[in-house]
C-alpha cells in the first residue's frame, strides 16, 4: 500500500485525541477513525461500518 500515492498514513497523536471526545461513536476504534477523517478533512471515508456511516460527521462510501 505504501506504493500508492492516494493512500495516506496518519498517526494517532495529540491532534486526533483533541477531537476524539467530539465524536458520538461508541466503539473506540470508530472514534479514532472518524476523528482522524475529520482532522485531515477527508472527502470520504470508505467503510461498511453502519454506525460510522450513520454519525453524519464524515461522508462515507460503501
Amino acid at each position: 500500500m505504501r506504493k500508492h500515492s492516494t493512500i495516506t498514513y496518519y498517526p494517532f497523536n495529540q491532534e486526533v485525541l483533541s477531537i476524539f471526545k467530539e465524536t458520538k461513536a461508541k466503539e473506540i476504534h470508530d472514534k479514532i477513525i472518524v476523528s482522524t477523517a475529520k482532522l485531515v478533512r477527508a472527502k470520504s471515508l470508505i467503510t461498511k461500518d453502519e454506525e460510522a456511516a450513520n454519525l453524519g460527521k464524515v461522508n462515507t462510501l460503501w
